[in-house]
């Protein structure tokens, strides 16, 4: 749906209706939406659309990202970018990333 969307192949009423089912709700993901303190998700459709509603809620029409949906958020959670996440999450002062050492070769959604 995203990358669909991303093309061009949707108008734009129907590309902000298909938004929230792009959104993969990846481990990763999640475990920062509950960082955040955003609620907890499971896998799944549904939760895809659950999590873009309360990225939404928080920083509203900019929770499409330009298209990329959740992306930014996985790309950031990945370990190379740790040292830039744990620095947003320290700056927005919110605890540390859980686990902070979790190797991406131990996570089944990288």
């Amino acid at each position: 749906m995203r990358e669909l969307g991303r093309k061009g192949i949707y108008s734009q009423a129907q590309f902000e209706q298909i938004m929230p089912y792009g959104w993969s709700a990846s481990e990763r993901v999640r475990r920062l939406a509950y960082t955040l303190g955003m609620g907890q998700f499971e896998r799944g459709i549904d939760e895809g659309r659950a999590l873009y509603g309360a990225v939404e809620r928080r920083i509203g029409d900019a929770a499409h990202f330009d298209g990329d949906g959740d992306l930014p958020l996985h790309v950031i959670t990945l370990a190379k970018h740790r040292d830039d996440l744990v620095s947003i999450l320290h700056d927005a002062d919110v605890d540390e990333w859980p686990d902070n050492n979790w190797d991406d070769a131990e996570d089944d959604d990288a």
